[in-house]
């Protein structure tokens, strides 16, 4: 009936009849039909088609014909299947790809920010003796104005003198001979004994 009302619409078949109990089925109105002449609308026509001996019967289809439609319905279900496996495949290599790349960022700015703090520490440590140096070649320099050496040897012997007195080795200092003989002596007193 929906086919019917569908495709012919909902408008009464021309010349139908009503209550006419001995007339043959296909002169009888449709049940609750718009008359045509008063109320049918275009909307109401359908598609202008008249249907009216459709009769829709069960359909026995065969169990071979069943079964290679299931077979290709599986098929399909297992092509969809791998599909979908090569399409999570691809990306888990992808997200894999991006952890690396994250990782390898990562790796590289540590590297790249150790490397900096080294150069940095290192400049730091160059102009810290550099400064040292300089400070102590203009302390040398006032040094010897102030006690007026002037001669390079007696320059480079201060230099040796202060050098051996900044020393951290072991080394002893003697002023005269007599110091140099009471130094050794009370050395010897301060070692164990073997």
């Amino acid at each position: 009936m929906g086919v019917k009302r569908q495709l012919g619409g909902s408008c009464c078949i021309p010349k139908c009849k009503t209550n006419c109990p001995n007339c043959p089925i296909h002169e009888h109105c449709v049940e609750g039909c718009k008359p045509r002449a008063q109320s049918c609308a275009k909307e109401d026509k359908g598609f202008f088609a008249e249907l009216r001996y459709l009769q829709l019967h069960d359909i026995d289809v065969p169990d071979r014909v069943m079964e290679r439609r299931l077979l290709g319905l599986v098929r399909e279900l297992e092509k969809e299947r791998e599909e979908y496996l090569n399409q999570e495949a691809l990306v888990k290599k992808q997200t894999d790809i991006l952890v690396n790349q994250f990782r390898n960022n990562a790796t590289k700015s540590i590297a790249y920010s150790e490397a900096s703090a080294q150069l940095l520490r290192e400049k730091t440590k160059t102009e810290a003796v550099q400064r040292v140096e300089t400070a102590r070649a203009d302390a040398m320099s006032s040094m010897c104005t102030k006690l007026a050496i002037t001669q390079p040897k007696h320059i480079l012997t201060l230099q040796y003198l202060l050098t051996l007195k900044d020393s951290t080795s072991n080394i002893k200092y003697s002023i005269d001979f007599s110091h140099a003989i009471a130094q050794q002596s009370q050395l010897r007193i301060s070692e164990p004994k073997a």
